[in-house]
């Protein structure tokens, strides 16, 4: 310590000096610096010395604004960083989230050059004060202010492309979210920020902000409080204001033209927020009105006035609006109707200041609407030679008007009055919202020739060219027509999921069925198709009785029987609908299975199970019988997992087509699958009586123990995979069948078992029942043996040498040679079992002695041989074609020809050429 510091303690109050002059002179990567385990270890020390407020605050704090290097700034938030990580007090770490770091933050940030590893590391700084502040409310506010206001900026996150002071809004307590908004409110009004003066986009942003904070879940209880900042919206960005009117604490700075409309949508996106009943929506919503009603209805004496001045009709309709909102407030009746109902009032007349014609038309058709729900109570429909229809279905009728605005906060709308609605639907209001066109009988002789005069006159327009941008119009028309159809559905889905009365369930199923037999393939219709098809998923969800709503709307058993027929029809008819609802989820068969539950709860209908039964029964003859029938399995597979008695029923032709051989192969495996099915659903198999059982049972026995004994090679792995599957199903239900004879036949199986790589499903399939019947299993794929036993010829077996001078020289001991890649030793290895493997024998490596001697024997051999005979002459062998080095010279020396030919070739051109050329 003394010869590197030059003194015994290092943390010293000379140390900080030395610490700032030691980051000014350092060069070392900031990463590095980062992650040196030295580094908070020191810190550590320097804030037990007391010295840490010094470091920072003296020295590094004020140098951040100062540096214009970003390494230098970097190395300073490195320090930042670590001193966060310190155990400390909240009061004292959110100190360091001086207006000087947070102006260097903003100037960092916001460079056009600045790179997405520093913008990271800078924003993982700030995040350590969000993290502080979500665990320590108290400074939540703190926080907020040092980003949105002083050397902030109130768009903070804008333009900085973050989300820091999100994350901490979102955590907030009710009195941090009010702090916040008052920062926003004073942005939208104009005040100048510590004499800075806000521009239009700050102004803009802030009052969406402030729209965002009404449906802050802090807030929620404070009704208040939301109808506040509404009515501050609604002042600021619809009425010129002349003077100071509470929530305003100061008249609005004016607004750019451009800024006006912008800034008109904040108080509408204010609108969508949440609350825990209607009640609360309502008069939250009804303070606002009240409020604006005094500056609609008398703006020479309010000091605010309209932007754009409401017209005769319209004021006369927001008039009309207060009025019957008062009168409901007031009156008696079910809360929930008259919630509806306020809450509709209300958002209509918000929407004259935007949209009055649609305003208007509606807030006239609401009245009439409310005027026949209050008129209803003693009579169930007024008979006027045609029914009228009834309040809801008007309702109905309005909010699909208000779907096709397409507008946010209108579609939120929609879907909260729906879910108060659903109790009260009827099948009219559904078949409103599902039917598609018009119905063209309904249409009087007036109106149908105004009708044709139209259509020609599309004809005329159709029999022209279409340029570019009319092609482009009617495609995005199709384009929307097709969205509202989506929202449409939207409706259904919520209706759906809050406990449908069954008979709806049923017309519901019907109308979308229709709808994707109608659109078909239709490449532009994909949407559409799928939002089909998600509402019928959301149906086939419904699996408990306790989803649907029997006590008020039981279906008519006529109506369930024609719309199984129906659906029937379709896979008869060799519909692609059918094969389009079955992959990859079996759609089709969960609507049909989902019509057999709810005919389960249908207890009052007679005969309907017998029916039901009859049904099937024909559609499994059909299945079997008809080729262009594309009924899938899981139609049969669904109820036979079940606990419908039914199932039972069709039970014995299901045996006879999956044993006769005249039915179609794929169908024989379904039948099997089918039957493997039912026996592995214990509880569906005890409700059967023994008697039918063992009738059924013994008829198994019969055929399986034949298919076993005659199954051969050209047998479908499928179809004996299913079999197996079946016996074990049978098995384990505890069959009343002669197991001892499915056991002999199953070993004449396994000795006859194809050794193909095709039958590796069915050898599993055949060990799981095996492993039951306590048999042998089947362990791999067995060696074919050879009839005679004898080994398989090697080369030299096969011709042998010319002169047998090769054969003399071995002695017949292979051992020497590697011709058949094997030796004695390996020939004769013992084969495992029946799997066909091998024993590893280990082999004893010989000595160096035995090594020597056998090579001096081969030497006596050939000296002996030599002695004995000539050289060997190979005058007898006769080159051919098969032979490999024959083959392969002769053809190299004719490339090489070739290549030669070609050589003298080119040379003769050449020259050629040149002759030509002089």
């Amino acid at each position: 310590m003394l010869e590197n510091f030059h003194r015994k303690t290092l943390i010293t109050s000379e140390f900080v000096s030395e610490f700032v002059k030691a980051k000014d002179d350092n060069t070392t990567p900031i990463h590095i610096i980062r992650n040196h385990p030295v580094f908070p270890v020191v810190l550590d020390q320097v804030k037990n010395k007391g010295l840490l407020h010094e470091l920072w605050f003296e020295h590094l704090d004020s140098s951040l604004v100062k540096e214009s290097s970003s390494y230098k700034i970097l190395l300073g938030f490195s320090v930042l960083e670590k001193i966060l990580e310190l155990d400390q007090e909240p009061a004292e770490m959110i100190k360091y989230l001086s207006p000087n770091v947070v102006e260097t933050s903003l100037r960092l940030l916001t460079r056009l050059e600045s790179s997405p590893e520093e913008d990271a590391f800078i924003f993982g700084v700030l995040a350590k004060f969000g993290a502080m502040a979500k665990d320590k409310p108290e400074i939540q506010e703190h926080v907020l202010h040092a980003l949105l206001s002083k050397s902030g900026n109130i768009a903070f996150d804008k333009i900085t492309g973050g989300n820091v002071v999100h994350q901490v809004v979102t955590f907030c307590n009710k009195e941090a979210v009010k702090e916040v908004g008052s920062l926003y409110r004073n942005a939208v009004l104009g005040v100048p920020n510590e004499g800075r003066e806000y521009t239009a986009k700050e102004r803009v942003y802030s009052a969406f902000q402030l729209a965002k904070l009404v449906a802050h879940p802090s807030i929620q209880e404070d009704n208040d409080w939301r109808a506040e900042t509404l009515s501050f919206l609604l002042l600021c960005t619809h009425f010129e204001v002349q003077k100071v009117i509470p929530p305003l604490t100061s008249v609005p700075a004016p607004f750019a033209r451009e800024a006006k409309l912008e800034i008109k949508s904040a108080f509408y996106k204010a609108l969508d927020f949440k609350t825990k009943n209607f009640e609360s929506m309502t008069q939250i919503l009804r303070q606002v009105a009240l409020f604006a009603n005094k500056f609609v209805t008398k703006p020479d004496k309010s000091g605010a006035v309209l932007l754009k001045a409401l017209d005769a009709k319209s004021l006369s309709a927001w008039k009309t609006m207060i009025v019957e909102v008062e009168a409901i407030e007031n009156g008696v009746g079910s809360k929930m109707e008259n919630s509806v109902f306020q809450l509709l009032y209300l958002q209509m007349g918000f929407q004259l200041f935007t949209e009055p014609a649609l305003a208007v038309d509606t807030l006239i058709e609401l009245k009439e609407c409310h005027k026949r729900s209050t008129q209803r109570k003693a009579k169930k429909k007024v008979k006027t030679g045609q029914d009228e229809p009834q309040w809801v279905e008007v309702v109905v009728d309005l909010l699909l008007s208000l779907l096709s605005q397409n507008k946010h906060h209108l579609r939120q709308l929609v879907n909260s009055v729906f879910v108060m609605l659903c109790p009260h639907l009827t099948l009219e209001a559904i078949q409103t919202i599902a039917e598609d066109s018009i119905d063209m009988d309904d249409i009087a002789d007036d109106d149908m020739k105004k009708m044709d005069e139209m259509l020609a006159n599309v004809f005329r327009l159709l029999s022209k060219k279409k340029g570019g941008a009319q092609k482009k119009k009617e495609k995005k028309d199709a384009l929307a027509i097709m969205h509202f159809k989506i929202r449409a559905l939207d409706m259904i889905d919520v209706y759906v999921s809050h406990q449908p009365k069954a008979d709806h369930v049923l017309f519901i199923m019907s109308f979308v069925f229709n709808a994707l037999e109608k659109l078909g393939n239709q490449k532009e219709q994909k949407p559409m198709v799928t939002r089909l098809q998600n509402t019928l998923k959301k149906m086939c969800n419904m699996r408990k009785p306790q989803h649907f709503n029997f006590e008020e709307g039981s279906p008519d058993p006529e109506e369930l029987i024609r719309l199984l027929e129906y659906l029937l029809e379709l896979a008869n008819s060799g519909s692609p609908l059918v094969s389009q609802l079955s992959q990859p989820i079996a759609l089709f068969s969960q609507c049909t299975f989902l019509l057999l539950k709810i005919s389960q709860q249908m207890k009052k209908a007679k005969d309907l199970d017998q029916r039901l039964r009859d049904v099937y029964s024909q559609a499994l003859g059909n299945f079997f019988h008809k080729s262009i029938c594309v009924l899938p399995v899981a139609f049969f597979q669904l109820p036979l997992q079940s606990n419908w008695e039914g199932s039972w029923a069709l039970v014995p032709d299901i045996v006879k087509h999956g044993f006769d051989l005249k039915t179609r192969q794929f169908r024989r495996t379904q039948a099997i699958f089918l039957l493997s099915t039912l026996y592995h659903n214990k509880a569906l198999v005890e409700t059967e009586s023994k008697a039918v059982r063992q009738k059924i049972e013994f008829d198994l026995e019969q055929k399986a123990i034949h298919e076993l004994k005659s199954a051969t090679e050209t047998s479908k792995p499928r179809y004996l995979c299913e079999l197996f599957s079946l016996l074990k199903g049978l098995h384990q239900s505890d069959a009343k069948i002669d197991w001892e004879k499915v056991a002999e036949a199953l070993e004449v199986f396994r000795e006859n078992v194809p050794k193909n790589r095709h039958f590796q499903d069915v050898k599993r399939a055949f060990n799981r029942i095996a492993s039951s019947l306590k048999l042998k299993p089947i362990t791999g794929s067995e060696k074919k043996k050879n009839k005679n036993g004898a080994k398989a010829p090697g080369p030299q077996q096969n011709g042998g040498a010319q002169n047998g001078f090769f054969e003399d020289l071995t002695n017949g001991d292979t051992s020497t040679t590697a011709i058949n890649g094997t030796n004695d030793d390996e020939q004769g290895e013992p084969v495992d079992g029946e799997g066909g493997s091998k024993k590893k024998k280990k082999k004893k490596k010989p000595s160096h002695e035995t090594l020597k001697a056998k090579k001096e024997q081969k030497l006596k051999d050939v000296e002996t041989q030599l002695a004995e005979n000539d050289i060997p002459s190979f005058s007898n062998i006769t080159l051919s074609d098969n032979m490999n080095f024959a083959y392969k010279t002769e053809q190299s020396q004719k490339r090489t020809n070739d290549e030669e030919d070609e050589q003298i070739d080119d040379k003769k051109k050449r020259k050629k050429r040149k002759k030509d050329a002089k």
